[in-house]
């Protein structure tokens, strides 16, 4: 398997996941379901620049012929509570994208891919919260022939196990841990996915939290796909840490801030994202 032939990558991997576990808001997302009838709704405005790129030995380098990479969308996640136990997922994006160099520049405007999910909660006591999730990502509200593609153009699935415990009342807080496969339908490599959170209130209403993400491609492509969009490589490995502090300005309306930065990995983009968020939970 790909994942243990690049010890860079479980390195950088592992030593984030230590920060994060180690430094863990209220639970509205993880392995914590939905109550029945209830929803959460995230609108978010997000802007992601790169101009360079991992190389397959995990090394940067600058994109060739000064080229830059901008992708500008609006982000919108729905989870609503269908019983206690069972919470249905919507995620999706209007995307505004542009890669330029020296010689050429492409454009795309439009939506992007849709996740669809299922969360299922298994386990609810004191020893924490365990869930699993299964998810569908539809790419039908864009023509695959695109000279910029917001997305891989197929369809994907996804099978996610999440665990999550409350840290009241030591601190007012929670960790969340999650691993998933994601099956590629046709020539991409399949990935697994990982993820760590830790999330505590301070204050009155503010929150923060801290995520460390990876993503391991199987090596299993049937072949190498040309996509002129940087983060779409048939075959990648990458970890990134996001930071998140936020306010309940009310019991139903929230804000959030939000940066991410991609540390490592292999053959895709290395850039930083900043995020402005709107919630609802009502």
């Amino acid at each position: 398997m790909k994942m243990f032939n690049r010890p860079w990558l479980i390195y950088t991997f592992a030593a984030v996941f230590f920060t994060v576990t180690m430094g863990s808001v209220s639970c509205f997302a993880g392995a914590w379901t939905m109550p029945q009838g209830k929803a959460y709704v995230k609108l978010s405005m997000n802007a992601y620049d790169s101009d360079e790129s991992f190389n397959a030995d995990g090394d940067e380098s600058d994109f060739e012929q000064n080229g830059t990479f901008e992708d500008r969308n609006l982000g919108l996640y729905v989870e609503y509570g269908l019983k206690d136990n069972i919470s249905l997922v919507y995620s999706g994006s209007y995307k505004f994208l542009e890669k330029k160099d020296d010689l050429v520049k492409r454009e795309f405007n439009g939506f992007s891919d849709m996740d669809l999910a299922v969360k299922y909660r298994l386990m609810n006591n004191h020893f924490g919260v365990a869930s699993v999730q299964g998810l569908v990502k539809i790419p039908n509200a864009y023509d695959d022939d695109e000279v910029l593609l917001p997305g891989n153009a197929q369809v994907d699935y996804e099978i996610r196990l999440m665990v999550g415990r409350s840290l009241y009342p030591v601190i007012p807080g929670y960790i969340n841990f999650e691993g998933a496969y994601r099956l590629r339908d046709d020539a991409p490599a399949d990935e697994m996915r990982f993820l760590g959170e830790f999330g505590v209130d301070f204050l009155k209403r503010g929150f923060a939290r801290i995520k460390a993400e990876a993503i391991v491609g199987m090596d299993n492509e049937d072949q190498l796909t040309a996509n002129s969009n940087p983060n779409l490589s048939a075959d990648y490995d990458l970890v990134k840490m996001s930071m998140t502090v936020g306010c309940r300005i009310t019991e139903t309306w929230g804000v959030e801030v939000e940066t991410i930065r991609e540390i490592a990995g292999a053959k895709v983009s290395k850039g930083n994202t900043y995020s402005a968020a709107l919630t609802c939970l009502y």
